[in-house]
């Protein structure tokens, strides 16, 4: 993988969703709190507060581990194939230690094409992950905030771009719910087929606990 790849494809998992979010913010200040949005505006504060509450909101985003995977896609993580074949070989191995395997394989086997489409694709599915998870927590909060303005003055101000607003987020969140796993799961049978084709490497790494054939790298 050509140097750098890596660092590039996580920066892209921190910058899109965490601006996604501050993009999202202030559209949602704009229509519900414009007076708060005029301030912003109109002082120095603007600018930086969007994109440092877009860093700072991409990287908390990135350390969590949420939304978790469907039960389709982690089933076919290839630390999953290595768990089980280490059972069938009677080689428990604890989860950690069989995604340990999995990298080893990963950066010590596979080639440089075939590893950054796996980086690639696996940051793809991650971006879209955390885009349906923010686009629906922000059209829960527009719809609450709808909800609680209307109770307070029995009516809704500006209703046309709030509901634009609204779809708009449910459409991106469908979208990306949709299809985020899709290109994912094909690199994930791709890996699998890889770890069945090379049997005997993966058992003799189980069975082992090491690599006899490094040297030879």
């Amino acid at each position: 993988m050509p140097p750098g790849s890596f660092g590039i494809f996580e920066t892209f998992r921190i910058l899109i969703p965490g601006y996604l979010f501050s993009l999202y913010s202030s559209w949602y200040l704009t229509l519900f709190w414009p007076r708060v949005a005029a301030y912003l505006g109109a002082s120095s504060l603007g600018t930086a507060t969007f994109f440092g509450i877009g860093l700072l909101a991409g990287l908390l985003l990135y350390q969590q581990k949420i939304p978790r995977d469907p039960p389709d896609v982690e089933k076919l993580l290839p630390s999953k194939r290595i768990l089980a074949r280490a059972a069938e070989l009677e080689k428990p191995m604890e989860t950690s230690d069989a995604t340990n395997l999995y990298f080893y394989l990963l950066n010590t086997y596979f080639s440089d094409p075939m590893r950054e489409r796996i980086f690639f694709y696996g940051n793809v599915y991650r971006v879209a992950q955390k885009t349906w998870m923010i686009s629906i927590f922000f059209a829960g909060l527009a719809l609450l905030t709808a909800i609680i303005q209307f109770a307070k003055n029995c009516r809704i101000v500006s209703i046309g771009p709030k509901v634009v607003y609204f779809l708009i987020l449910l459409a991106t969140f469908a979208l990306a719910h949709r299809s985020a796993a899709a290109r994912y799961k094909e690199i994930l049978y791709g890996q699998r087929k890889w770890l069945d084709m090379r049997k005997t490497l993966v058992e003799s790494l189980i069975r082992d606990g090491y690599d006899s054939h490094a040297e030879l790298l």
